[in-house]
Formats: structure tokens, C-alpha cells, sequence
């Protein structure tokens, strides 16, 4: 097994581009599975109520196919990531994170849509969604985050 790719920001930045419309197509579909699933239940308790005879039995069984594709639309998404070495955290909030280095360090740093760009960071040990900014922890720290030279592929 090889050594994960370890990003500098400059570097991640550079790649944002791209996550941005995959990221985009990721939070959308994650908007419309949402509204789905309460279409979804919404038949199925109509159809508990009718004691299993629903003139929405159809409607319920391609609206579940629907999302049964739209669940491997979300793996393909995330494995289009993958392969850039973006990992997605939140398909809801379209939160994603690549590897870098903090003071040689292992820690990944975040972006989100509606930021410019990679703009946050947590340690490996932090919870998933924890978000420290990069400029208050390089300036306050004086640690340094990987330089220009990456150690991708």
C-alpha cells in the first residue's frame, strides 16, 4: 500500500476548480434525495393506512429505484474525488478535505462551498467536521503548512 498524497494549500487551491463542480453536483443530489426521502415516507404511510392498497404503490417503487441510482451516482462522485485525493466529509454541506502537513505533522486541510478556497484545517485527531483557520494557525503559531512542493503524483 502506498504513502497517501500530502497536498500543500497552494497546491489544493490549484485542483479547487474542479471539486467545486463535482462538489456541486454531489451537494445537489444529496438536496434531492433529501426531498425525495420525504416523498418517500410520506407514501409509505399513506400506504400503511390504506392497508396496502395505494394508487401511489408505483409511484413509490420508481421514486426507491430512482434513489438506489442516485446512491451509486454518489460513489461515483466520491470516487471521482478519490482519485484526485479529495475525500468528501459532508455530502450535505459539500465539505471536503485533502492530506497536508502542519509543521510535519499529518493534518488534512478543508474547503466547503462558498469559500474561495482551502481555507481550514483540522488535525488527523480532530472530529471530521472540526475547522480551524489556516491564517490564524500559521500566524499565531508560527507553524508552517507543506510548502509548494508536494509529495502528489
Amino acid at each position: 500500500m502506498s504513502e497517501p498524497a500530502v497536498f500543500s494549500v497552494e497546491s489544493a487551491n490549484k485542483r479547487l476548480p474542479y471539486v467545486r463542480t463535482i462538489v456541486r453536483d454531489i451537494v445537489e443530489l444529496a438536496r434531492d434525495l433529501q426531498q425525495r426521502q420525504e416523498r418517500i415516507d410520506e407514501i409509505h404511510t399513506l400506504y400503511e393506512q390504506s392497508s396496502g392498497e395505494s394508487p401511489h404503490a408505483e409511484e413509490f417503487e420508481q421514486m426507491q429505484e430512482a434513489m438506489e441510482q442516485d446512491f451509486r451516482r454518489f460513489d461515483e462522485l466520491e470516487q471521482e474525488l478519490s482519485g484526485i485525493s479529495v475525500t468528501v466529509v459532508d455530502r450535505n454541506s459539500g465539505l471536503v478535505e485533502m492530506q497536508s502537513q502542519l509543521d510535519g505533522q499529518p493534518v488534512r486541510i478543508n474547503w466547503q462551498p462558498g469559500e474561495p478556497e482551502f481555507m481550514f484545517w483540522r488535525s488527523i485527531d480532530d472530529d471530521a467536521m472540526m475547522r480551524r483557520p489556516l491564517l490564524q494557525s500559521v500566524s499565531e503559531t508560527g507553524q508552517e503548512f507543506l510548502d509548494g512542493s508536494d509529495t502528489d503524483h
